[in-house]
């Protein structure tokens, strides 16, 4: 696994803001901030050599690595909003080692996507978000899937990202 150097901390300026509020609403489907409420503190950590993390009042919510975002495994209300791809036991350890989400391992579908939406990866045993991910198919090409890849892991318990989480 590759170390990520933490950048310095900055507060965000309102034009930048805009286009964050932007970007994630588009990829959440809805808006998730309510425009009037100037009290959301928007920050940003840079991480080198890739990625930034959004900080929303505090928290550690978003990863973005070049025009893509998505949000940590820690923002469990935006996770709740996601669609989810339900994963079998015998398939968390390879995800949790950074292994895209193949078909064989797949228990359950939940919610509608399209190619290239944001998902997140619950084990099935204790319903817990273990990965995000991005679909590489439909959800109804997915359903019909039995072998390959059906989605790509974008950020995973134990990742570079979810060890700087910890330190934070």
């Amino acid at each position: 696994m590759k170390k990520l150097k933490v950048g310095r901390r900055h507060q965000v300026k309102a034009r930048k803001a805009k286009e964050l509020v932007s970007k994630i609403s588009k990829m959440l489907k809805h808006n998730c901030f309510d425009t009037a409420d100037k009290r959301t503190r928007i920050e940003v950590i840079e991480l080198r050599p890739k990625g930034e993390l959004i900080i929303l009042n505090n928290e550690a919510a978003f990863i973005q690595i070049e025009d893509e975002i998505f949000p940590t495994l820690l923002n469990t209300s935006s996770l709740d909003e996601l669609p989810s791809l339900k994963v079998d036991m015998g398939a968390v350890p390879y995800i949790c080692n950074g292994a895209d989400i193949m078909a064989p391992g797949l228990v359950k579908i939940d919610g509608d996507f399209t190619v290239g939406d944001v998902l997140v990866v619950v084990e099935e045993r204790f319903s817990k978000s273990i990965a995000v991910a991005k679909a590489l198919y439909t959800a109804k090409e997915i359903a019909e899937k039995k072998r390959g890849k059906i989605a790509k892991n974008l950020h995973y318990i134990g990742d570079a990202f979810w060890e700087n989480l910890k330190r934070l």
